[in-house]
């Protein structure tokens, strides 16, 4: 890299580095409050490559003619990092006010008025290095080639750092600040060196209101009426949070939230967490038609909840999840034993594909906030399942979306897959005229869950009888012609189950928008 001076390397690798870390930080930060759904990403990337682009157009424009490109990109910068070190903070005025211009709006121009201005900065810096390089021993072409090189070097170490240690233990907030204050310090001392006193005396004056900012934000908790928010971080799977609300008689609802999306829905007291929810319930009874000491695999981990209940049908139990923070959530929050199953950090399609063990029940549980992965609910993924299942083998899933009406496709399409996966198939709906939890049962010949034994059913689990009365196993045939055959190539399911996401997600932000709920600042702790 000769005749490019080594200030010039240093500026580009910063660019690059607190480029893509803008973009994934903009993505945790947009996720807690729109989900992460695939029209998200789209977005994100659409207004990533947007905001470059003007930046690299009006930083040609800035290039030309200027006597001094070195203070220019500097200057640039140093407005970079005050705008990322806020990026966390004006996000969710943002976010909030474009919700109330419909929610694909929001979703659309909320990651494009939150990255435009610090990308379109950063972008800006590039050809003005370019034109501060270029002499006679160094042509344009050499210098753009060396500069870009660069820049995207330091876009790839920040892809790793960021995706596989910072965003993982430290969130989202205090990251944020700490790249934005390395982008306008970096700029800073390089104008402090250069240019004397009065960077001197704004170098000390940022560095104090940051530090004390900082100081603030770390130390401050907060709460919300009776609702204590007990844990908040960031990691594989995006934001998880555990909220507990105060009932009455020294009991507690405790929530899992992951984006803000409850995963789990527990009441504690002194002899633990029971689920609210009737869906782990509705499988603990079905799954007792298969006999004790049954192997199981149950893919989706959350909070054991449904572990805990097919422990009591003496079920021996694999459990299945990519993050690891949810083991110790579990344990340390909703009194789970870790001793009682076998917790495997894989995911699940992989594990399938790699185990030599075979099961008798395999459930799979595999929500992500409120979106389910296409590749865990293609034909494809349910033959490898069906390959690590004994003969009289039980698959069970549940699936959020609606049963009935126009927007049911989702559900047909998954009914349709299974059996073009040669399983034989009844399901369970707990309401057929709302939307919510529907629980497939797959097998490769019909089992017999009339008659299923009273005396196997768990203690917790005979509560919500009532509501397995009153809502009977269907059986019967219909007409699901209307459904897809789910592919790995054509990963449609995301879209198919649009109106059920948005509509999830959408009542999640009214009701936290009108009561708090924790989507003020502590959603980027």
């Amino acid at each position: 890299m000769k005749g490019i001076p080594r200030i010039f390397l240093i500026l580009a690798f910063v660019e690059g580095f607190a480029v893509m870390a803008v973009e994934m930080f903009s993505v945790r930060i947009i996720s807690p409050f729109y989900g992460s759904t695939h029209t998200l990403w789209t977005s994100v990337l659409a207004s990533t490559l947007f905001s470059l682009a003007i930046g690299y157009f009006a930083g040609g424009q800035l290039a030309a003619g200027k006597e001094k490109p070195k203070k220019v990109i500097l200057h640039l910068l140093l407005a970079a990092g005050v705008l990322i070190c806020s990026m966390s903070f004006y996000s969710i005025e943002v976010m909030k006010f474009f919700f109330y211009f419909g929610f694909l709006t929001a979703i659309i121009m909320s990651p494009f008025f939150i990255l435009i201005l610090p990308l379109m900065l950063l972008g800006s810096t590039s050809p003005i290095i370019i034109k501060a390089c270029q002499n006679d021993e160094t042509p344009s072409g050499k210098v753009a080639g060396i500069i870009f090189t660069v820049s995207t070097f330091g876009g790839i170490v920040g892809a790793f750092l960021f995706g596989l240690l910072i965003i993982p233990n430290w969130g989202v907030q205090i990251p944020g600040l700490i790249v934005g204050l390395l982008v306008f310090v970096t700029a800073l001392v390089v104008l402090y060196k250069s240019e004397g006193f009065i960077y001197r005396g704004i170098l000390t004056v940022f560095m104090i209101l940051s530090c004390g900012f900082v100081s603030n934000k770390i130390l401050r908790t907060e709460y919300y009426g009776a609702t204590t928010i007990e844990h908040v971080s960031e990691g594989v799977l995006g934001q998880l949070k555990v909220v507990s609300t105060y009932v009455a008689d020294g009991r507690d609802e405790r929530k899992l939230l992951l984006n803000n999306i409850s995963q789990t829905n527990c009441k504690i007291d002194k002899t633990g967490a029971h689920s609210v929810w009737s869906y782990p319930h509705i499988i603990s009874i079905f799954s007792s038609v298969l006999p004790k000491e049954s192997e199981a695999l149950l893919l989706g981990f959350g909070t054991g909840s449904i572990v805990k209940e097919i422990l009591q049908q003496g079920y021996k139990i694999d459990a299945i999840d990519l993050d690891t923070r949810l083991l110790e959530i579990a344990e340390e929050h909703f009194f789970y034993e870790p001793s009682s199953s076998n917790f495997i950090v894989d995911d699940a399609r992989h594990y399938v594909q790699v185990t030599d063990k075979t099961y008798d029940l395999v459930i799979l549980d595999v929500l992500k906030g409120e979106v389910q992965p296409n590749y865990m609910l293609s034909i494809e993924c349910f033959s490898e399942i069906k390959k690590v299942m004994n003969e009289n083998g039980l698959f069970v899933i549940n699936f959020q979306g609606f049963a009935n009406g126009e927007n049911s496709l989702a559900y047909k399409s998954i009914y349709k897959t299974l059996k073009a996966a040669n399983f034989h198939v009844d399901h369970y709906i707990g309401s057929k005229e709302e939307s919510g939890d529907i629980v497939f049962l797959a097998s490769e010949k019909a089992l017999d869950y009339k008659h299923l034994l009273r005396e196997r059913i768990n203690d917790c689990c005979v509560s919500t009888l009532p509501e397995f009365q009153r809502n009977p196993l269907i059986t019967d045939q219909f007409d699901f012609e209307m459904g897809f055959v789910l592919r790995d190539d054509r990963p449609i399911l995301e879209h198919i189950n649009q109106a059920y996401i948005y509509d999830w997600r959408i009542k999640i932000i009214e009701a936290s928008l009108e009561n708090g709920n924790g989507y003020k600042s502590n959603i980027f702790l």
